[in-house]
């Protein structure tokens, strides 16, 4: 356990090291609040550099570093901060949770989410946020709920793939099939939505079967054998 410790106060030392490097301005007085937000853009982009050295770890703990400035800046508000900087935190806050998820860390991925979704993102960004939400939720042993998140985030992005695939594996685990090619015609089409609906009827686990049948017939939700390979998007 002492080694542990040992090892991540150096790691600590090592992110603080670095980010000094990239960062060499002095941390401003959290009553500037313009010079603050300028500084915490400057750390969120060297969070962005660690992700892409693939240093998921660090570039999580910076992200919420950003949180943790603003927070400050905010006069330990957190409804001060959400109402005056709610772009930049869901985007740490999304940018966090993707980089636990990349290192397994499914719960902190998930109450990361949970914050993200706290700002009110809108449209794709919401979307991205939901997406690994119903990831890491999944991950977790709790499909119903990771199909509600990814429900609607393929309603907000229905030409993601991925997206698609994770809604799949979220109704294959409540035991609801899904076709492995694509029904043509009327006929084919009708009996693979009343299939769908009683099914979650059945089921009974809570999804929203007239938002399912919307995206059903729009053909925005296909068989497992129709979606690519999951594309995570990069934080931004």
């Amino acid at each position: 356990r002492n080694m542990a410790v040992e090892e991540d106060k150096q790691a600590l030392q090592s992110l603080a090291a670095r980010t000094a490097q990239l960062l060499p301005d002095p941390t401003p007085d959290p009553s500037d609040r313009e010079a603050t937000l300028e500084h915490c853009v400057k750390i969120k982009n060297i969070a962005a550099t660690y992700f892409k050295e693939q240093k998921y770890d660090w570039a999580g703990k910076t992200y919420t570093d950003v949180i943790e400035c603003l927070l400050a800046s905010f006069g330990g508000s957190k409804m001060a901060m959400l109402q005056g900087a709610s772009t930049l935190v869901h985007t740490c806050y999304s940018n966090a949770a993707l980089c636990a998820l990349k290192i397994g860390e499914y719960g902190q991925c998930r109450d990361m989410c949970t914050s993200a979704l706290d700002a009110r993102p809108t449209g794709l960004e919401k979307a991205k946020v939901l997406f690994r939400y119903g990831q890491a939720l999944l991950a977790l042993g709790q499909p119903r709920e990771a199909g509600k998140q990814l429900l609607e985030a393929a309603q907000l992005d229905p030409k993601n793939g991925a997206i698609r695939q994770e809604y799949n594996k979220a109704r294959q685990a409540l035991g609801l099939s899904t076709t492995s090619k694509k029904t043509s015609g009327t006929d084919a089409g009708g009996d693979k939505l009343k299939e769908a609906k009683e099914a979650l009827r059945g089921n009974k686990q809570g999804v929203d079967v007239e938002a399912f049948t919307k995206v059903v017939e729009g053909g925005q939700l296909g068989g497992a054998a129709d979606v690519p390979p999951p594309n995570v998007s990069p934080p931004v």
